[in-house]
């Protein structure tokens, strides 16, 4: 089960299919706790074991810790869908064995100033914890150049990756 936690973002994606419909709909923000709440508990009614977080960026939804909190409570597995642009000290949340994160990438000339040195840092934490952790890129232009994919599942030793073709 897909949940969009919120339509705030950190990065500032060619490819996003989803800026011109979230940024048309703004006044969205992010999901109050208590909806969210209802929404878990609907889930496990429904015998939902897997949950998959979303955004914009989740890690700037206002109340991210309780929600991953609640969510490790009351379910197996759960995916965290991020950029990765996100507070460094907000990756101790993600210490659960419950927790998979997939981390998106982008070309290193895709970033915005500074963007690409906190993913960066981010992904060394993450990866000093041993954290579960699946690369995920998403090809938007039929020349892509992946050898920075490949460059960065040899030297982090991940041993997932997510493909997607993104449609404009």
């Amino acid at each position: 089960m897909n949940i969009l936690l919120t339509d705030k973002c950190s990065n500032n994606c060619r490819y996003c299919f989803a800026k011109e419909k979230l940024e048309e709909h703004s006044m969205f923000n992010e999901m109050p706790v208590e909806n969210y709440r209802k929404i878990l508990e609907f889930l496990k009614k429904s015998d939902i074991c897997h949950v998959k977080l979303l955004g914009g960026e989740p890690f700037l939804h206002s109340n991210i810790s309780e929600i991953i909190r609640m969510t490790c409570e009351e379910f197996n597995f759960i995916t965290i869908f991020t950029g990765g642009i996100f507070p460094e000290d907000l990756i101790s949340l993600l210490t659960s064995e419950k927790i998979n994160i997939v981390l998106n990438t982008n070309h290193p000339s895709d970033y915005e100033k500074g963007k690409r040195e906190i993913f960066i840092k981010n992904l060394d934490y993450m990866s000093e914890l041993g954290l579960d952790i699946t690369l995920g890129y998403n090809i938007y232009k039929i020349d892509f150049d992946c050898k920075f994919i490949i460059e960065l599942l040899d030297y982090y030793k991940i041993k997932k990756l997510r493909w997607a073709v993104s449609v404009p």
